[in-house]
């Protein structure tokens, strides 16, 4: 399966339970606590074909808590599920951010790098609050 399958397949996912994710692109803006729109799942559950898929897969709509936005299938780079409920203070404190010392994957990269490379922190602190997050979901 190539990366855009898999992306697209996380995207129906998500759009149909309607469970937030955080999505980083590769154009640079990330985006937290984000929901698809309802145009992308009522394709779905009208069974649009690929030629009406396009144009909604080059600028998905999404919601997120600073507003509405979209972004391209293309440019997302890593799709990461949040809890429908939140992450409240208190899980995020209560975070071992030794797992995050653990590698994953076939880079041997640990969870930490991949947080730092994919969320693009501005400042240690932001990189530890996105790696709480990202461990905590």
């Amino acid at each position: 399966m190539d990366r855009e399958t898999h992306i697209f397949e996380m995207i129906c996912s998500l759009a149909v339970s309607k469970l937030p994710c955080d999505i980083c692109t590769y154009s640079g803006p990330v985006y937290l606590d984000t929901v698809f729109g309802s145009r992308f799942l009522h394709a779905l559950q009208y069974g649009a074909g690929e030629k009406a898929m396009q144009p909604l897969l080059s600028h998905l709509e999404i919601a997120t808590p600073d507003g509405d936005a979209t972004v391209s299938l293309a440019d997302i780079w890593i799709l990461a599920p949040m809890p429908k409920a939140g992450i409240s203070d208190l899980e995020l404190a209560s975070v071992d951010l030794k797992l995050g010392d653990e590698p994953t994957g076939a880079t041997g990269k640990t969870i930490k790098e991949i947080v730092k490379e994919t969320y693009r922190p501005k400042d240690d602190d932001e990189h530890e609050y996105y790696l709480r997050r990202f461990l905590a979901s």
